[in-house]
């Protein structure tokens, strides 16, 4: 595709664009959806979060109430059963362990029985098909990044601009290179394609386990 020399902006501000993108997904009718704004995760703020599925009160709680670092420990599939594994996956020592795992049993998140330790696990991941925006006014090459570490938790991951910035110097190919998606919002509010995102799963287990404890601590919107 060939784009064109730069306009000047369609939108002032990115909460602007922000507020455009949702109109959009409003209208797209995607009603077993939800979204969140401005969602804190351990390697930075996502613009727009979209995401499946709705835990049960037991795991949303289990998930509000342990660190969001540590979240990855409720994964039933790690297998963490002894409190020397435990500190071989936290990478501390046996003591550290041990502080940590009380922390868990205070929290009612897990229990010690000697050396053994059982964890109160989750089967599976509760919030499904996350795909994380970046909102940008112009600056493609900033949002190409943040949107590349989104990955790490997401199942797709975009970049949005404003369409009257995307000029000669946008590289389509670094987007399809980097496995994230880009679009643009035209002067009638419209969103427009460039490289679709490929969908995948998230590049790292803990990074989406973290997301998982920020949502349910978040606030959000159905679609």
């Amino acid at each position: 595709m060939k784009l064109s020399e730069k306009a000047p902006r369609q939108f002032r501000t990115e909460a602007e664009m922000i507020t455009c993108i949702l109109r959009n997904l409003k209208r797209a009718g995607l009603r077993s959806w939800k979204v969140t704004t401005e969602l804190e995760s351990s390697i930075g703020r996502v613009d727009l979060l979209m995401f499946r599925g709705q835990p049960s009160r037991t795991v949303r709680e289990r998930l509000r109430v342990v660190p969001p670092r540590l979240a990855v420990f409720l994964d039933g599939s790690l297998g963490v059963n002894k409190l020397s594994e435990f500190a071989d996956a936290l990478g501390t020592s046996l003591q550290g362990a041990k502080r940590i795992a009380r922390e868990f049993q205070d929290r009612r998140l897990a229990s010690i029985d000697g050396e053994d330790l059982r964890m109160r696990s989750i089967d599976a991941m509760p919030y499904a098909d996350l795909v994380a925006i970046e909102a940008k006014l112009s600056n493609w090459r900033v949002a190409l990044v943040q949107a590349y570490r989104n990955r790490q938790f997401s199942n797709e991951s975009w970049v949005v601009l404003d369409h009257a910035q995307l000029g000669t110097d946008t590289k389509l190919i670094q987007f399809e290179r980097s496995g994230v998606g880009l679009a643009s919002i035209n002067s009638l509010g419209q969103l427009i394609v460039h490289v679709p995102a490929p969908v995948s799963a998230p590049a790292s287990l803990g990074k989406a386990w973290t997301v998982q404890a920020m949502l349910a601590r978040s606030t959000s919107l159905r679609l």
